[in-house]
Formats: structure tokens, C-alpha cells, sequence
């Protein structure tokens, strides 16, 4: 029970979210034992058209495919950036024991190391856990705002994903018959999309050749060189070359294509008026781009990332030609540089710190000692001298200037010797003595690091075996790995032809989509399909392009009832959620009716109360039991208030707690109302014996 409702949290370092995002993930957690991990709605942070990009990435990322998975299936992916994971889920057979393995296959340094989030998920997933999406707890965190960083940080994003999406689609079996959320449809759905991935670059460059041909008029064989030359080039330049050519080449290449996306963009309206506006290209158009400003209508606070959309195009070679098969062509790097050590490293990082260390005592000596020179070279001054003491002072003055220059050679001379020790000289001793109370004057006067925890609550420090068990962790899963240089070169031999194989692979069942689909467009008079238009006249297309297309349209549409679905229950979440007050309890009602029976004096004064029902009249005199009721209604929600935060009232039991802090001015009040009541029954007794 305790492993169950207890929860981990993960964070990247440069996240932003409010408490309110993580009680909604909470929620998510509590309101299902089954979820083994939730996840928010995260949004990239920054500047630069890099970011924008991301950003109707990430937009329509969340909104239908993120979306869709939590409604037909399961979130394949909790991002370690903001998720929480339920300790009972981590702790189960096969998963933080496998997760916890070190990689010893090629492949496994990629599924392993390079997403380690979702290889995690897969985990959970496989053991029969279900993995939620929350929209409603939202995080901010800094995206990549540089072209060679963005590609980077997605070299280690997409191969993970791949391998780790192809890895649950292998063991379906198993993984339907574990996890009830889970069925051979939603595999299916998955398969689709796995394949749509692997043949977007050849989907890429047949659109692009198709437009050039179009718009510019050209023969089969120009738009051909056109598109598919750099291409080709470009994934030698990738087997070949080193990783900054590499991403030098692709930033001019995504430039000079993004100018042939407009062509895409004029292509595409060409080929509508010239054929109908009720061709399936044009009508897969209109529902595309319906399902984005329909999904943007849905969450109205994220409205503007669609403004970003243009941009997206544009960069559609960069993000589907050109940064998959840089990611393909480098599944053999698999450096995170976080992990890795040498001893050497160290051993020169302790030579460079030692350095260090004597040049700024040495600068500290030399600093005054020089000081000391100068003001007597400074003071030295021949005019004041007389012509019989003139020469005893040119040598003085000519000796301190030699001194000078000695103790700067000294100076150099030890700032040249690497990792010697050497032993404080009596001049250095008093010297770094003042640094020493220097620097001990700074340290008192530096901020507190923990004072942020300080200032808003008391602090619970972790007891002795948790301690122990987080160090241990650290000491047998966290610390740095130690390497071989014989197995470091047999993984990268074993990588490098890991990577020859999936390069293989890829590129050539892309080549044959290009060689099938090309050949389907050369030979359609032949072999194609008629499609009646509204005007009487026909269409023709190929049978596999129509194809390509039902299928979109049906995985768009999904994605799009998927959305709907789950901003209804993101809804009802938040409805749930919602703290709901009445008239009476709101803290200016409770305030003004404190203040209305501490300042009356008047022994026949009337409060308005709620009574219960059957009572004859709701206009009676206040009760010690309501003033009660009155003071912890205030206390509760001035204190929730100061505090930011919702805080339960406290019931009957509960009543002598520390909320009552002004418990001397409520017996008071208690007190005068009792005296009022008694002296107003006094009085209607007197009233009653003298109409007697």
C-alpha cells in the first residue's frame, strides 16, 4: 500500500511548472492504481526559429498524437522532463532490474542509453502498466535554439524511438495479453505509423520532385537530379565525413529545399485548378489543414502556436529528409559525454587545479610586493634630493627596479612548473593569511543556498536508512563508468557495422518506395483509377497514391476524435478540481460578520444564520456553537490564503488545533454574546411580567 501511493517525480534541471500541474498528475495517479506513469503537456521555451518550429511541433504532437494514444491505447512515452511515476510500477519484476542492465548488444546502446525515458515506459508497458497524458498540467522547458544543437539532441531522440517502438511491436503478444489497455488494434495503429516514419524521406522528395516538375515545366530527369542528387550526396557526406561537416552541409541543403517547399506551395495550388478542387489531394488538404485550426479552436490558451505552422512546412525537408538520415547514418555515436571518465582527465584536471592554486597564491605575494617597490620607486623622487645625494639615490632607484624585475622572472618561473610542490615562503604567510580572513569575510556574508526552503515551511530531513539507500544507489548505478579501451573499441566496431546494416535497410526500402511510386505515376494511363467529379469530367490517379492518402485520412481522423475525447475528460478533470465556495464562507462575509459582533453593544442584536431545516424563523440571535463555526471559518481561510492553497476546514474534533490562534478574542466574543442573550431574555421576561 505504501509503495503504491508513494510517487517519483522527474525533472529536467531548466523545467518550470506550478504546483497545481503536479497535483493534477496526482489526480491522474490516484484515480487509477493501474497508471503506472503520468505525464503533462509540455511546452519549449526560448527564441528563434528553431524554437518556433518546435513549438507546432510539440503543439500538434500533444494535441492529436499524444491525445490519441491516451484514448486508444496508452501514452507510449512519459517524458523524464515532467512525469510521475508511481514507486509500485518502478519497483515490479522486470522492469527497474532490466532498466538498471548495462547495454551489451549494438542495439541495446540504443534503446538503452539514448532514450532512457522510454525505454522505461516500454518496460512498464510490457508488465501490463498504463501510462496517462494529463493536457491540463502543463511544464515549460528550454528547447534547442541553435540548428546544430536541435539536430543533435534529435540524433539521440529518434533511433530511441524506432528502436523502442519496433521493440513493442515485436512482442505484441506478450504485451496484449499483460496489459488490458492495449489491444491488436491499437497495434495495428502503431504499425502504420511506424511505417509512415520509416518512408518519410522518399514521401518527401516525391512531393518536392513532383512540384518542381509542375512549376518550373521541367522533363522527369531535371526534377529527378534536382531532388534526389543532394539527397544522395548528402548521405555519403553522412558515412564519410565528420559530425560538424555533417551538420554544416545539412543547414545549407534545409535552407536551399525550404525555398523549394514554396515551389510545393504553388505546385499544389496549380495542380487544384487545373484538375478540380475535389481532387483527393485537395480535399486531404482542406481536412489537414481543418484538423489543425479545429485542434487549435479546442485549446483556445495555445491558439497562437498555429501561427507557426508556414514555418513547419517549410522545414518539412529538414525535419523528415535531412535529420533522419543524419540520425541514421550516426546510430554509431552514442555519446552523451555525462557518463564517461578517464583517469588521465582527472589526473590533468588535479594538475590544473594544483597550477592554479600557486599562481594565485604567487600572484598574491608578487601583487603587494610590487605595491611596496612602486611606492618606493614612486616617492623616490630626484628633485627632492640634494647633488650630494643624487648618486646614492639613482642606484637606489635603480635597485629597486632590478629587484622588480627578479621577483617578476621568480614569478613566471613558478608559473611554469606543472604539478611541483614547493613549501610557503615567510613572505607568503602573511599574505595569504589576509586572503584567508578575506575569504572567510565573503563566505559569512554569501546568500544561503537553502534559505528558499527555509522561508516557507519546516524543513523534514530524510531518515537514516533512505540516506543509505540513496548513496548506495549512487555507488552502484550513478557513478562513472570505467572504461576499457579493448571494449570501447570492440562496441565501436560492432556499432559502426550495427549501422551499416540499418542504413542498409532504410535507404533501400525508401529506393524501392521511390522506384514503385514513380513508376505507378509514369504508367498511369495505363494503370489507374477514374473518380467521377462533380462537374461530369474524371480524375485520374494512381492506385497506391490513393492509398497513401485513405490511409492518412484515417489515422488523421483518429488522431482527431481522439482529441475530442480527451478534452472531455480533461474537462471533467478539471471540473473536478474546481474548489467550489458558498456565499456565506467566503473570508469578506466571515470578516464582516467578526466585525459586526465584536463592535455591537446593543443586547438585543440579531444576526442572519443558516438554521436547519424546520426551523420557524432564519432572523435569531448568534449561538456560541455558530460564533465557533464563524472564527474557524475565518481562521481557515485567511490561512489558506496566506499560504496560496487550499487547506481542508477543520471538523468538530479538530477543533482546539493550532488554526485557532486568537482563541483569547473568541472567548470574548463568545463571552459578550452570552451575556447578550441572557440580558435580552431577562428583558422579554420583564416584558412578559408587566403585561401579566
Amino acid at each position: 500500500m505504501q509503495a503504491e501511493n508513494t510517487y517519483v517525480m522527474a525533472l529536467d534541471g531548466d523545467v518550470d511548472f506550478s504546483p497545481e500541474a503536479l497535483q493534477l498528475l496526482i489526480d491522474r495517479m490516484k484515480k487509477n492504481t493501474k497508471v503506472g506513469a503520468t505525464c503533462g503537456r509540455i511546452k519549449p521555451g526560448g527564441s528563434g526559429p528553431v524554437v518556433w518550429y518546435q513549438k507546432f511541433e510539440y503543439a500538434i504532437g500533444h494535441w492529436l498524437q499524444k491525445s490519441a494514444e491516451h484514448v486508444f491505447g496508452c501514452v507510449l512515452c512519459s517524458p523524464g522532463c515532467f512525469s510521475l511515476f508511481r514507486a509500485k510500477a518502478l519497483m515490479d519484476d522486470n522492469i527497474m532490474r532490466t532498466y538498471a542492465k548495462l547495454p551489451t548488444e549494438p542495439k541495446h546502446y540504443l534503446q538503452y542509453d539514448q532514450g532512457e525515458d522510454r525505454w522505461l515506459c516500454t518496460l512498464m508497458l510490457q508488465q501490463g502498466y498504463r501510462i496517462e497524458y494529463c493536457a491540463a498540467a502543463e511544464a515549460l522547458t528550454f528547447a534547442p535554439e541553435e540548428f546544430r544543437e536541435f539536430f543533435n539532441q534529435r540524433r539521440r531522440w529518434m533511433p530511441s524511438t524506432m528502436a523502442n517502438i519496433l521493440d513493442l511491436l515485436m512482442s505484441y503478444t506478450q504485451t496484449t495479453r499483460n496489459n488490458p489497455n492495449i489491444s491488436y488494434l491499437y497495434i495495428f495503429y502503431q504499425v502504420v505509423l511506424f511505417l509512415s516514419s520509416v518512408l518519410g524521406p522518399s514521401t518527401v522528395l516525391l512531393a518536392m520532385q513532383s512540384a518542381v516538375r509542375t512549376v518550373f515545366s521541367t522533363s522527369a530527369v531535371v526534377a529527378y537530379i534536382v531532388t534526389y542528387a543532394p539527397t544522395i550526396l548528402f548521405i555519403f557526406i553522412c558515412l564519410k565525413f565528420k559530425s560538424q561537416t555533417q551538420l554544416t552541409i545539412a543547414m545549407i541543403l534545409s535552407a536551399i529545399y525550404a525555398m523549394l517547399m514554396m515551389a510545393v506551395i504553388v505546385g499544389t495550388i496549380v495542380n487544384i485548378s487545373e484538375e478540380g478542387f475535389f481532387t483527393p489531394s485537395a480535399v486531404f488538404m482542406y481536412v489537414l489543414v481543418g484538423v489543425f485550426l479545429i485542434a487549435g479552436l479546442f485549446h483556445p490558451h495555445e491558439l497562437t502556436d498555429l501561427f507557426w505552422g508556414v514555418l513547419y512546412f517549410i522545414c518539412i525537408p529538414a525535419g523528415y529528409l535531412f535529420l533522419i538520415i543524419y540520425a541514421i547514418c550516426n546510430l554509431n555515436n552514442v555519446s552523451w559525454g555525462t557518463r564517461e571518465t578517464q583517469t588521465a582527465v582527472l589526473e590533468n584536471q588535479v594538475q590544473k587545479t594544483q597550477k592554479k592554486t600557486t599562481e594565485d597564491e604567487l600572484g598574491v605575494v608578487s601583487g603587494e610586493v610590487i605595491e611596496d617597490i612602486l611606492k618606493q620607486v614612486k616617492t623616490s623622487k630626484i628633485k627632492d634630493v640634494s647633488c650630494r645625494d643624487l648618486v646614492p639615490s639613482i642606484f637606489q632607484w635603480i635597485n629597486n627596479l632590478i629587484i622588480l624585475r627578479s621577483l617578476e622572472s621568480v614569478v613566471s618561473i613558478f608559473k611554469n612548473v606543472d604539478g611541483e610542490e614547493y613549501d610557503n615562503a615567510p613572505l607568503m604567510q602573511k599574505s595569504m593569511r589576509r586572503k584567508k580572513r578575506k575569504e572567510s569575510t565573503e563566505e559569512d556574508n554569501a546568500v544561503d543556498e537553502d534559505s528558499w526552503a527555509d522561508q516557507h515551511g519546516t524543513i523534514k530531513r530524510l531518515k537514516q536508512d533512505e540516506i543509505n539507500f540513496w548513496n548506495e544507489l549512487i555507488v552502484n548505478y550513478l557513478q562513472p563508468l570505467n572504461q576499457d579501451k579493448k571494449k570501447e573499441k570492440a562496441v565501436a566496431e560492432s556499432l559502426k557495422d550495427f549501422r551499416n546494416k540499418v542504413a542498409f535497410a532504410f535507404f533501400f526500402v525508401n529506393g524501392l518506395w521511390l522506384v514503385i511510386m514513380t513508376a505507378m505515376n509514369e504508367v498511369k494511363a495505363v494503370l489507374n483509377i477514374n473518380i467521377p467529379t462533380v462537374d461530369g469530367s474524371t480524375i485520374t490517379i494512381e492506385p497506391l497514391g490513393l492509398l497513401f492518402l485513405v490511409i492518412f485520412a484515417i489515422l488523421l481522423f483518429m488522431q482527431f476524435f481522439g482529441m475530442i475525447r480527451h478534452r472531455y475528460g480533461t474537462f471533467l478533470q478539471l471540473l473536478a478540481a474546481t474548489h467550489l465556495r458558498s456565499k456565506d464562507s467566503d473570508p469578506e462575509s466571515v470578516i464582516q460578520k467578526i466585525k459586526e459582533i465584536s463592535v455591537s453593544s446593543e443586547p438585543d442584536f440579531v444576526v442572519h444564520s443558516n438554521r436547519k431545516p424546520g426551523s420557524k424563523s432564519h432572523e435569531t440571535n448568534i449561538s456560541p456553537e455558530e460564533i465557533d463555526d464563524i472564527y474557524e471559518n475565518f481562521t481557515h481561510h485567511t490561512k489558506a490564503k496566506n499560504m496560496g492553497k487550499s487547506i481542508k476546514r477543520p471538523g468538530p474534533k479538530s477543533r482546539n488545533n493550532p488554526l485557532d490562534l486568537k482563541k483569547t478574542f473568541r472567548q470574548n466574543v463568545r463571552r459578550m454574546t452570552t451575556r447578550n442573550n441572557k440580558d435580552h431574555k431577562m428583558r422579554i421576561s420583564s416584558d412578559s411580567e408587566e403585561r401579566l
